[in-house]
């Protein structure tokens, strides 16, 4: 970031992880911040990543109490935007906003307002009385901005934003690691996954199981077929090295590339892949498949959420219908990069920054 240099009381704070590790969440945050550069707007990131950041307006985030007190203390002049999964947290900043007479936004991704929602009465209780007095809501899909919506009798707050924002220009140039690049140049079709290693009902909720059934089944057919393993982090080292055993046994070494290291942008990685794969078990309007998409990449998701036109969906969990419809793209590429690029991306960095425009900024 070039643009200003932070102030000791920006009029933006966001509250969120910031890259590394790379997520649908983060790389959000990094572009928003980028934006707000562009924009000259004075704004600080409190960041909850473990991973510290060199960048001037990056700073590193206490707990959420410890948090909470140096934001009543001090925090952004205007508008305070959480964009992580606690509910608890989510209803400090609307707290904030109360007690300070600024605004407070909360931006909400895939499952966790749900999960949140599943707990007891007066958890339910706490999260509808705090996000009623929420001054903006962004929910990333219209399930979740009707949910939002018709809990806190608030519709007019709840806004629909997907989380995807649009990198700039200069990403393109951005350099893949030299094992990257000799990886992808050695091997054809390339396929990609990112996530998370994290369990889900028993299964890995990012759908890695499945795309290593999907390799085997494809390297009869595809003996140089590559697969790139870009991971935001690994919160199950046990069922890591289950699932690394299983590729193994099966002789998937050759076909795989795993990366953990973190790079300026993602999105040159995202352009030379072949196809994107989703298998989630679980998900909200998922950052990856637009990006994906927007670079005209043919992304095969699974349904567990409302998904693009643009992209090839298979019933999730199944591996056998996942094997299908990845076989199918592969099969005609050049239509299925046609079907990704027939979907045009909006400018979601200047929703956000109407909103706040909206409440004063």
């Amino acid at each position: 970031m070039s643009a200003s240099s932070p102030s000791a009381r920006p009029a933006v704070g966001i509250v969120g992880p910031y890259p590394p590790p790379y997520g649908g969440i983060s790389v959000g945050i990094q572009r928003l911040a980028r934006r707000l550069d562009d924009a000259r707007i004075d704004y600080a990131i409190y960041n909850e990543s473990a991973t510290p950041s060199p960048e001037p307006h990056v700073v590193s985030a206490p707990g959420p109490r410890r948090l909470f007190l140096e934001l009543l203390l001090g925090g952004p002049r205007q508008i305070l935007h959480y964009q992580s999964p606690d509910w608890r947290m989510r209803c400090l900043v609307a707290l904030w906003g109360m007690l300070t007479g600024r605004k407070s936004v909360i931006s909400i991704h895939g499952a966790s307002f749900d999960f949140s929602m599943r707990s007891g009465g007066l958890q339910r209780a706490i999260i509808q009385f705090f996000t009623a007095r929420t001054s903006a809501v962004i929910a990333c899909n219209p399930e979740i901005q009707a949910q939002v919506g018709a809990l806190t009798g608030r519709p007019e707050r709840v806004h629909m934003v997907p989380a995807f924002i649009l990198p700039p220009p200069s990403a393109a140039d951005a350099p893949l690691p030299a094992g990257l690049t000799a990886f992808l140049a050695a091997h054809r079709p390339n396929l990609l996954w990112v996530g998370w290693v994290e369990p889900f009902q028993g299964r890995d909720l990012y759908g890695l199981d499945l795309t290593f059934d999907l390799l085997e089944r494809l390297r009869t057919r595809f003996p140089e077929i590559g697969c790139v393993l870009w991971f935001s982090g690994i919160r199950d080292e046990a069922l890591w090295k289950e699932l690394w055993a299983s590729a193994v046994r099966r002789g998937l070494e050759g076909h795989i590339h795993i990366e953990r290291e973190g790079l300026p942008e993602i999105y040159p990685l995202f352009r030379r892949a072949d196809v994107y794969l989703r298998p989630t078990l679980t998900d909200g309007d998922s950052v990856s498949v637009r990006e994906a998409l927007s670079l005209g990449t043919p992304v095969v998701a699974s349904d567990a959420a409302p998904r693009s036109p643009a992209c090839v969906t298979f019933n999730k969990g199944d591996a056998e219908d996942f094997i299908r419809a990845t076989e199918l793209v592969l099969a005609d590429l050049e239509s299925a990069r046609a079907r990704a690029r027939s979907e045009a991306q909006e400018d979601n960095g200047a929703k956000i920054l109407a909103i706040y425009r909206e409440l004063g900024l």
